[in-house]
């Protein structure tokens, strides 16, 4: 995705990302894409959206095009947990219950109650609850990293909830540990894929370029007028919500959007395949190593 991802999304589309410049916000939230300047947002239409190429050029020639990227905010890889790739991570999420207000954010800059999806899904809470569940269990079940539902907005590392000023599909939000600063002073740095910082080639050492960086907190927002379901049924215009949250969750864990298809980290959004690919899969190893048996 590019670099803000509030878009007005026509047809099938793709998924946003972003953090945003931001000190002294409510709680902790921010929107998905946009430059560092938290009033300029750029937006992919879904029909005439290619894929970024990666900004980094080496002189070997590349065996293959690589399968994934690490996102990579303020000039530093990012991930949770240790800041150091391959190492494993236990990371906390919440459903917003009610409303959380961010002044500098974009997209969520007000974010509402998770339970709004499932009456725009005519589906149950618990179906939508269990398509979340997938989601989470999805990453654990490929790379050594642990999800922990708590009931406290505040108290969680990772808030996902519902746009109060509904714009594109769905959003992720990162924000690196700050260096020397006060949770209070926090900067939320939004960027996506295309024309923000140079993300390295994932073959090419990442990490061992880029210094890495601790996620403080990260958020994920949803749209609920858009219409949403559970299962694939080949309409593009309606996205599925288990392909909907991995992908974001993807985002809010440190995977940004690759620079090939077929992927689910891809920003376009396809029903072709289901569950991570193995690009999602060698990228989340990459930042967290191999799921522990």
């Amino acid at each position: 995705m590019q670099r803000q991802f509030w878009t007005r999304f026509a047809r099938p589309v793709f998924f946003g990302l972003t953090a945003a410049a931001v000190a002294g916000m409510t709680l902790i939230q921010s929107g998905r894409r946009s430059d560092v300047r938290a009033n300029e947002a750029v937006g992919m239409e879904a029909n005439n959206a290619q894929p970024s190429r990666p900004g980094y050029q080496s002189s070997r020639p590349a065996a293959r095009r690589p399968s994934f990227r690490l996102l990579a905010l303020d000039g530093r890889l990012v991930k949770w947990g240790v800041p150091k790739l391959g190492i494993g991570a236990s990371v906390t999420y919440a459903l917003a219950t009610g409303r959380i207000r961010s002044n500098a954010a974009r997209n969520c800059r007000d974010i509402g109650p998770f339970e709004l999806i499932a009456s725009t899904a005519g589906q149950s809470a618990e179906s939508v609850d269990e398509a979340l569940n997938d989601a989470f269990k999805a990453w654990e079940a490929v790379a050594d990293i642990k999800f922990v539902r708590v009931e406290e907005a505040a108290m969680a590392q990772i808030v996902i909830g519902t746009q109060m000023r509904p714009r594109g599909r769905a959003f992720a939000n990162v924000a690196p540990r700050p260096r020397g600063l006060a949770p209070s002073d926090r900067r939320w740095i939004m960027k996506g894929m295309a024309d923000g910082d140079r993300t390295l080639r994932a073959d090419e050492g990442a990490g061992r370029r880029r210094p890495v960086a601790e996620i403080d907190k990260a958020l994920i927002c949803l749209n609920p007028s858009q219409e949403w379901k559970i299962g694939f049924d080949g309409d593009l215009d309606v996205y599925d919500l288990r392909h909907t949250f991995t992908h974001e969750i993807g985002h809010a864990i440190g995977l940004d959007h690759p620079g090939v298809r077929q992927q689910l980290m891809d920003f376009r959004y396809n029903e072709t395949f289901k569950g991570l690919q193995i690009g999602d899969i060698e990228g989340i190893r990459r930042l967290y190593g191999s799921p522990e048996r």
